[in-house]
């Protein structure tokens, strides 16, 4: 029930992938995976209590559980709690340092709260993780957007993110125009 529901999710069919989810944690109560499944699942839809409760009790059944922490990071996010935002995409970059999502939801809170620097950072990790992450590459560049161009932090993040971007993609050409290339 639970692949049936990711993949049923996956296509968008959220009310048959939240029977399933719903199946699955029937079958298997103590499972955090179904219980984050389904909280997610709610999550695109916006329906964000239930989404936060069942998250949570994902978290209490297992609360090093990365899926989960990452799923109340982008609750947190949408609901506009930047601070827990970013406490839960911390919690989720401890348990899996290697999640370039984590990483890049963790710049996007930082860049709300004003902390450019640390979002320009949390946007390298991710892309140094996973250098085809397309959002990453727009995130960066509006980082360095913000910043003074006579802050030396910025020709050095502006070039750091030129050689990142690919010249010919969507978030290149955005970088390129960004920086006035």
């Amino acid at each position: 029930m639970h692949n049936l529901a990711l993949v049923l999710s996956s296509q968008k069919k959220y009310d048959d992938a939240l029977m399933a989810a719903n199946q699955a944690m029937q079958a298997f109560p103590t499972s955090a995976e179904a219980r984050c499944l389904a909280g997610t699942i709610h999550l695109e839809r916006r329906n964000f209590d239930t989404a936060q409760r069942l998250i949570e009790q994902s978290l209490a059944i297992n609360p090093d559980y990365h899926d989960a922490l990452f799923a109340l990071a982008r609750l947190f996010f949408e609901i506009q709690q930047i601070p827990k935002s970013i406490e839960q995409s911390r919690r989720a970059i401890e348990t899996n340092p290697r999640s370039a999502p984590a990483h890049n939801l963790l710049g996007c809170g930082l860049r709300e709260l004003g902390d450019l620097p640390g979002a320009i950072a949390a946007f390298d990790a991710c892309l140094k993780l996973q250098p085809d992450f397309a959002a990453a590459y727009t995130n960066l560049a509006e980082s360095t957007t913000f910043m003074s161009a006579d802050d030396p932090r910025f020709k050095a993040m502006s070039s750091l993110a030129a050689s990142l971007a690919p010249p010919d993609g969507e978030d290149g050409i955005y970088l390129h125009f960004a920086l006035g290339k």
